[in-house]
């Protein structure tokens, strides 16, 4: 919770001492936390759905780019040592 108390911080004296927006309770914090689990969760959700697009695509155009020069990249015995063997 003490990332979250930054936005409910009135002033901080010199002895690190935190005054508090006034009526400030325990369930804004606990209401900011959520928000922010629930947004972090949103963006996760379609940022892996961005993954997944641009690796679809990066297998396509590698694929576009491989076959016409024989090389099958699915093909385990297109790999050799970690490089690609020429046919």
């Amino acid at each position: 919770m003490n990332g979250y108390k930054n936005a409910f911080v009135l002033d901080i004296d010199n002895n690190r001492n935190h005054t508090y927006l006034p009526e400030t309770r325990l369930e804004h914090f606990v209401y900011v936390k959520q928000f922010d689990e629930n947004l972090s969760n949103l963006l996760l959700k379609h940022l892996k759905r961005v993954e997944e697009e641009i690796r679809t695509t990066f297998m396509y155009k590698l694929d576009e780019y491989l076959l016409p020069h024989g090389v099958i990249w699915s093909d385990l015995d297109t790999f050799s040592n970690g490089a690609v063997s020429q046919k």
